[in-house]
């Protein structure tokens, strides 16, 4: 455990890269179920209700995975798709963990209506690193430089937040 652990560190700190993953569908079906698990308790840690939480998070992972597929196949590297999901869900898993303490304290903050521009800053410091890693990732798996990995996990984060916004508010 803590060799796979070490690893998906690694990838964080861009020691190591997708390439480093394990192409394993059992490590890919466990980590998955971990990144949803801890994606629906952060969600529910902001007040959601689990039906919504369990349905945001696999809107969140249909849309985003499916991009990341269309884009690795597009550019001819289909086949590196299982370890590049593998290492995204490793890491968001990690982030996730280290994110959640920080959006229940924002969230606290919300609802008081008095967010502690720390918890704020905390907050924005982690997306920043979340957007880092995946784009990170994505440029070794698709063997193009850093900034073109940056700006396809903004592009995916944009239609990711707009189609759930479209389809998961309430009317």
């Amino acid at each position: 455990m803590w060799p796979l652990l070490q690893l998906f560190i690694d990838i964080a700190f861009h020691r190591r890269g997708p390439e480093d993953v394990p192409s394993a569908g059992l490590l890919l079906g466990l980590v998955l179920v971990t990144a949803t698990a801890v994606q629906v308790i952060s969600l529910m840690a902001l007040g959601n209700l689990f039906p919504r939480a369990a349905a945001e998070t696999a809107m969140h992972l249909a849309l985003t995975f499916g991009a990341y597929a269309l884009v690795l196949r597009w550019r001819g590297h289909g086949a590196r798709f299982r370890q590049t999901a593998t290492a995204l869900l490793g890491t968001a898993t990690l982030l996730g963990l280290v994110m959640l303490p920080v959006v229940t304290w924002l969230d606290a903050g919300i609802r008081a209506e008095a967010v502690p521009p720390l918890a704020l800053l905390a907050f924005f410091a982690l997306m920043v690193w979340s957007i880092d890693i995946t784009g990170f990732v994505l440029s070794r798996a698709l063997g193009a430089h850093y900034a073109v990995g940056v700006l396809l996990a903004l592009a995916v984060i944009i239609l990711d937040t707009s189609v759930r916004r479209q389809w998961l508010l309430p009317a």
